[in-house]
């Protein structure tokens, strides 16, 4: 029809369709598509930015520095007004196989919470050299439990100047 074009490959078979009025597509089912690139590494491959619904501030594209931090890296960045993260069952954040790879966590224009690749966590800290490192205050509003066999608490200056501990052995506090 007007307005219409299809391209069959070499068995007459429907490879796209150009429909002015209607659908659209391709039938690729031997090779790859590209958009911006003629060497296409994937199903679908594009070479630049893809807005999401015609918008300029909802975008998927790779860039050579971070907009987080500025460094210079190969990043993938999902941009947007507000992205949500939805599943049905878990989310699941997976860095590298590398114990140097981390998972940041930035609000406003600074890091705020960290976990290593060694699985320590850090809130207000790049370097969280405990299973759990707050560094600024930190309050808990309800129970606090330490289970161990032997466990203490040690509350210090910055400088070990006024050290104090408590500690529980055998039931007894010393």
């Amino acid at each position: 029809g007007a307005g219409k074009q299809v391209i069959l490959d070499g068995n007459n078979n429907v490879d796209i369709v150009l429909d002015a009025q209607g659908d659209s597509y391709f039938n690729v089912s031997h090779g790859n598509v590209g958009i911006g690139t003629t060497s296409p590494v994937s199903e679908l491959d594009v070479n630049g930015t893809i807005s999401l619904s015609g918008s300029a501030e909802n975008k998927l594209y790779n860039s050579s520095t971070s907009p987080a931090n500025g460094t210079s890296t190969n990043t993938t960045v999902l941009y947007g007004r507000q992205i949500d993260l939805y599943a049905l069952d878990d989310i699941v954040l997976r860095t590298g196989t590398s114990s140097n790879d981390d998972i940041i966590f930035f609000a406003g224009d600074s890091e705020k919470a960290r976990i290593l690749g060694s699985g320590n966590v850090g809130i207000g800290t790049t370097s969280p050299g405990q299973p759990l490192h707050v560094n600024g205050s930190a309050r808990v509003d309800g129970d606090f439990f330490i289970i161990e066999s032997n466990p203490q608490i040690f509350l210090s200056d910055t400088n070990h100047n006024s050290d104090f501990s408590i500690s529980v052995n055998a039931g007894l506090f010393e």
